[in-house]
């Protein structure tokens, strides 16, 4: 696959994966904001279960990290755009089978949940990677932090759409049509990715290996082995970015956990739509001004030297 070094060229040949990615973000974003609301469902009448909806919440979270290290493996071997099809064939089956949940059932409606989000998960933790893995042959170098602003964006704004749908679609007593709608749309833009996307060369927007990939009879075919990934992984630059990443996650999970519950239980009793609201006042301003004025200016100053790319991550790391 030959590109030109254009912003036209990339998008035309990658748009699917912005609209791949937003429905997989409404997804995330129904699960994380309606914790109390199926906590209800699954126990009427009762105090919000912590514990219980803690436990499907972190298996969501810890789950689809722990398995993108067995897909990552995959990723590197067969077609990323066929797993990315497998994900969201999986991924749109459990949001669908959710809809079908029997309400009220205490700890078995519980069960069922656990379950499927549980296959939810697994298969989520893909997603990202193939991603990555994607763009980076599709994607010129100088235009990679502007891909991924505009990426992170997109799955912001239907992240927060998330938000509103399922807060409105819930509060009026319509979860089930949001799981099904949700699944549905999963598939549909995952069947658009898989015909229209089609799959790079691996290595050929490399510098190094751009002119020799011309070849089409020669393939990339690196892997990594143990030892490369063990000095990789364990690189001070990484080790720094695994603290940072530790402490980030941290706090942006508390707002999961801790604040839209405290926002949704008594004496606040805050509708989930209301709670979306504020979820979207306050996350679409930061979100347009971090992931694309911002990445915009990290391509601008990085041109002519890499290192000052480092020095933006520090700087945007203090600031936020």
């Amino acid at each position: 696959m030959e590109l030109n070094d254009s912003h036209q060229s990339y998008n035309k040949l990658i748009w699917p994966v912005y609209l791949l990615n937003g429905f997989n973000s409404i997804a995330f974003a129904g699960i994380i904001i309606l914790m109390v609301p199926l906590s209800s469902l699954i126990w009427p009448g009762e105090d919000y279960h912590a514990l219980e909806m803690g436990i499907l919440m972190t298996t969501l979270l810890w789950t689809s990290s722990l398995s993108g290290l067995f897909l990552g493996r995959l990723i590197d071997k067969y077609s990323r755009v066929k797993i990315l099809l497998i994900i969201s064939i999986a991924r749109s089956f459990c949001m669908i089978m959710l809809g079908f949940a029997i309400a009220g059932q205490g700890i078995l409606t519980w069960w069922y949940f656990f379950l499927f989000v549980l296959i939810f998960a697994l298969f989520a933790g893909g997603s990202y990677p193939a991603i990555v893995s994607l763009s980076n042959d599709i994607v010129p170098i100088k235009h990679r932090s502007k891909f991924f602003g505009y990426f992170g964006i997109f799955g912001s704004v239907f992240m927060m759409l998330g938000f509103l749908i399922s807060g409105a679609l819930v509060q009026f007593g319509y979860w089930r049509l949001y799981f099904l709608s949700i699944g549905i749309a999963v598939l549909l833009s995952g069947l658009i990715f898989f015909f229209y996307v089609k799959e790079p060369k691996r290595g050929v927007q490399s510098i190094l290996l751009r002119d020799v990939l011309k070849d089409r009879s020669i393939e990339y075919d690196f892997k990594r082995d143990k030892e490369l990934m063990r000095r990789t992984m364990l690189s001070r630059t990484n080790i720094a970015a695994l603290i940072e990443g530790i402490f980030t996650n941290v706090f942006m999970g508390s707002l999961d956990m801790i604040i839209l519950p405290y926002l949704q239980t008594p004496p606040h009793n805050l509708s989930p739509l209301i709670t979306g609201l504020f979820v979207v006042i306050f996350g679409v301003i930061g979100r347009v001004i971090g992931q694309i004025l911002l990445a915009r200016v990290s391509d601008k100053l990085a041109e002519k030297n890499d290192v000052r790319r480092i020095v933006f991550i520090i700087f945007s790391l203090v600031g936020g």
